[in-house]
């Protein structure tokens, strides 16, 4: 959500402006906030009628002229209507179900607004029937008005699933590998763990904890004489828990829906997207298209390479020339539902998270659900996590969880879902 803000003159008094920049610091973690001035016109005492409407006119041409794109304008103004703040955080959420990710405010100088910028607003808003320095007016549309889109975002966030549990299948088995030593010839691994229960095992579980968005990945390709054996594992667990699991490996238009079909929630994609180490544009409306928007999952996974974080692709075997980057992710946004991003130079080594990855997703601000994974080996780590990203990834534990030999008690990661 991006939400702008116009005003007429500059903030002069300095708590003012620590006031607003307060308010935009908190908010500017959930959205994209901007502020916009327009010079405001030199106002005598007691204006005349006519002189009141010169400044008016003035002022709204130069706002008038200020491009808002595809916004929800509102303006504030004294005659306004009047919402408290049930019904103004109603009114943000009638907005962003119209479709709209831009809301811009519009606040006057002292003397207020134009007709004509009054008149070009979706909606005429009013705080009370006092008037207020316009000035404070900035300050009181943060405090009471804006930062409920804060509030909101955070009580959503604090409310969702963020860890995903994972049932990573090699060979016919579920298993821990340490990332990047998969190899197709041979059907290799370095194998962290090897479990004695089935996928379907895993999928139960999860489903009995309340645990949503676990991910099934199919570690072997289609022309291993195992896949079939991976792939039956793949599909028992998805027919356990319909509706409760994503699954990824090889996901391909052709095969995609049957996966959905059998029961999962969505699917993950990587290398289909990145034919010769670039991203295709095409191919991904194609997959997007084929299955929904709301059932993709884009896999980014990614190899630290000199300053730069590049996607891996082919089960991580090799490196594309797509740099990661919060401009990838804004582009690839309105084409799936969330994003799972491992850490691959980290993952199954249980020596702690890659910061800097972690740091560049927090920057992320868009709508869609990012996932992190790779060498979370203690609880601190997902604390860690949680701090970096105010809240905002999802984290996925693999060979340091208890249920594949780890550290981690199980029992404890469920325990910090539920608040415990």
């Amino acid at each position: 959500m991006k939400i702008s803000i116009l005003c007429v003159g500059k903030i002069k008094e300095a708590f003012y402006r620590d006031a607003v920049s307060e308010y935009a610091k908190r908010l500017s973690k959930y959205a994209t906030l901007e502020f916009y001035e327009v010079s405001d016109e030199k106002t005598p005492d007691n204006p005349s009628p006519r002189e009141t409407a010169k400044i008016l006119d003035a002022e709204g041409e130069r706002l008038l002229k200020h491009p808002g794109g595809d916004c929800f304008t509102i303006a504030l103004c004294i005659d306004g209507k009047k919402m408290d703040s049930v019904a103004f955080s109603e009114k943000i959420e009638e907005i962003k179900g119209k479709g709209y990710s831009h809301i811009r405010f519009v606040i006057g100088g002292s003397l207020g607004l134009s007709e004509s910028v009054r008149k070009a607003a979706d909606l005429k808003l009013s705080f009370s029937d006092m008037t207020f320095p316009h000035q404070l007016m900035r300050v009181i549309l943060l405090e009471q008005g804006v930062s409920d889109f804060y509030k909101r975002a955070l009580s959503q966030i604090r409310s969702r699933i963020m860890f995903r549990p994972c049932i990573d299948i090699h060979n016919g088995k579920v298993k821990q590998i340490i990332g990047g030593s998969l190899c197709d010839e041979g059907d290799a691994a370095l194998e962290n763990f090897v479990s004695e229960y089935s996928a379907k095992d895993y999928a139960l579980l999860y489903q009995k904890d309340g645990l949503k968005g676990g991910h099934v990945i199919l570690l072997n390709g289609a022309d291993s004489e195992y896949y079939e054996a991976t792939k039956k594992q793949a599909l028992e667990a998805l027919k356990a828990y319909p509706g409760g699991l994503q699954i990824g490996g090889g996901i391909r238009p052709e095969n995609a829906k049957a996966f959905l079909k059998a029961g999962a929630s969505h699917v993950i994609v990587t290398s289909y997207l990145f034919p010769n180490g670039e991203l295709s544009m095409e191919r991904l409306f194609e997959m997007s298209d084929t299955v929904g928007r709301e059932h993709l999952v884009i896999d980014l996974s990614c190899r630290k390479i000199g300053r730069d974080y590049r996607v891996v692709t082919d089960r991580w075997q090799h490196v594309s020339e797509t740099k990661l980057n919060l401009s990838l992710l804004n582009k690839l946004t309105p084409y799936c539902d969330e994003f799972l991003i491992h850490g691959v130079d980290v993952e199954g080594k249980k020596k702690g998270p890659d910061r800097g990855l972690i740091r560049l997703l927090s920057d992320y601000k868009k709508e869609n659900e990012i996932t992190y994974a790779g060498g979370i080996h203690r609880l601190s780590d997902v604390m860690m996590i949680r701090e970096l990203s105010d809240g905002r990834l999802g984290y996925s534990i693999g060979s340091a969880l208890s249920l594949f030999g780890g550290e981690i008690p199980y029992e404890a990661v469920v325990g910090l879902e539920n608040g415990q």
